[in-house]
Formats: C-alpha cells, sequence, structure tokens
C-alpha cells in the first residue's frame, strides 16, 4: 500500500509529493497511548515526521475503535501500556482496511505483550528507540513494504521466545516451500514481492501463507513469525 506520508528526512524516505500538492484526503496516523506525557511526546515526533499527514490520538481500545471504523489511519501506533484487548471484529477491519499497525513498546510484562500478539503488527519499537529521525525510517519502511524490529525490541520477542521454547513445542511439519515463504514471510516482504522471488503465482503465495498459519496454530503473520523463532525454524531478530 501507499502510505501517502511525507516524512520530514529526505534521506529516509522515497520521493514524495511537495507538501503544496499532498491530497487533503491523506490517510491519517492514529496513536493508542493511555499516558499523557508519552501520548504528547510520540505525537509530537510523528508530527515532526510526517507533517503533511494528520495525526489523532487517543486513550483507549474503545476510542481507537470509534476513530478506526470512521476514518481507517494509513498506520495505527499502539502502545502496550494500552489495557484489555482488541475485538476480533477490530483486528479482521484494521487488515481488511490495510491498516498497518506498529507496536510501541513500554511494558516489559511478557503477559501483556503476548496479548497483542493477536494484531496483524508490521513493526515493532521500544521506547528507548523513540527519535524523529526512527520514526521516519520505520514509515520509510513501511511504505516500502518493510517489517522493522528495533534493536531494543528484540530482547522481549526473544524473552518470549525463551519463555514458549522451554515450556516445549510440538514439532511442526513444513514443506521447503513454506519454508521459503516463512523466510520471506519474517524479512517483510508482501505476497507480490514473494512471488515474484519464488518464481510463482500470488495465490500460491497465498496457499503456502494459510498453510504456514494452519500449521503454526497462527492467526496473522507477525504470530506465525513469533512461533517459527520459539520452535527453531527461523533465527532470532537481529537487534539493530
Amino acid at each position: 500500500m501507499s502510505l501517502t506520508v511525507v516524512a520530514s528526512d529526505p534521506r529516509y524516505s522515497r520521493a514524495t509529493p511537495s507538501p503544496a500538492v499532498v491530497p487533503t484526503a491523506t490517510r491519517p496516523l492514529l496513536l493508542a497511548e493511555p499516558n499523557e506525557l508519552a501520548r504528547m511526546g510520540v505525537h509530537r515526533m510523528l508530527e515532526r515526521s510526517a507533517p503533511m499527514t494528520p495525526v489523532n490520538s487517543v486513550t483507549s481500545w474503545w476510542a481507537a475503535a470509534e476513530l478506526i471504523y470512521e476514518d481507517p489511519p494509513a498506520v495505527l501506533f499502539v502502545s502496550t501500556e494500552l489495557e484489555g484487548e482488541p475485538a476480533d471484529s477490530l483486528c479482521t477491519h484494521l487488515e481488511r482496511a490495510d491498516t498497518l499497525i506498529v507496536l510501541l513498546v513500554r511494558s516489559p510484562d511478557r503477559r501483556r505483550l503476548r496479548s497483542f500478539l493477536r494484531l496483524p503488527i508490521s513493526a515493532v519499537l521500544n521506547e528507548e528507540d523513540f527519535s524523529v529521525t526512527t520514526f521516519d525510517q520505520l514509515l520509510a519502511g513501511l511504505d516500502h513494504g518493510v517489517s522493522n524490529v528495533h534493536r531494543h525490541a528484540t530482547r522481549y520477542l526473544l524473552a518470549l521466545a525463551a519463555d514458549a521454547t522451554a515450556a516445549g513445542q510440538p514439532p511442526t511439519n513444513l514443506t521447503p516451500r513454506e519454508l521459503d515463504t516463512l523466510g520471506a514471510v519474517a524479512q517483510g516482504f508482501t505476497n507480490r514481492q514473494i512471488s515474484r522471488q519464488m518464481g510463482i503465482s500470488e495465490h500460491g503465495v497465498k496457499r503456502h501463507v494459510a498453510n504456514l498459519l494452519a500449521k503454526l496454530h497462527a492467526t496473522n503473520r507477525t504470530m506465525a513469525v513469533t512461533t517459527a523463532i520459539q520452535r527453531g525454524l527461523l533465527p532470532p531478530p537481529t537487534a539493530r
């Protein structure tokens, strides 16, 4: 998808229209963060990273759902401090609306982190990495279909993987083609990019992805990759 987001630093984004010709119908960015100080800080960074894109902020899933159903954002930034879980219907709506989701890790609570794995997450960012430059790079990467796990967030994902590995996981029988697809999914490639890389149709890619989700008992790609790391099917993400 095209985010139609104008990043503030041209080094971190592809060519974009000048501010004078950016369409007024640009899809907004939505930040869901209950802590007022954290919300104000991230909101300002996003405004500086995407000065021509509307940025909305909410403090709860309920408030987020209202805005999402009314005007689906291009990117939803979700803080791990947010209480509760999104409804299944909201998760489905986000996927259908092609909304990209960035998880902002502000809590080391592993139980809470697991509750967010239901979301179709495109990127993970720890609060130690919050900066205008990082958000510039993140938005530019998402616009190119690249998923991101920044260096300080990696340790939380590894901790989740270690917990699950210690508990023991059943074996997973993936075909060579499915393993190739899994590797491409882990790199953040879209179905179209995977089809070109593997020399098969997009329909074939969708079939492989569906098989992956079923065999890994995952509801989305992010959960599939996390489970694959837990079971040793993929190497742990490299810290940036």
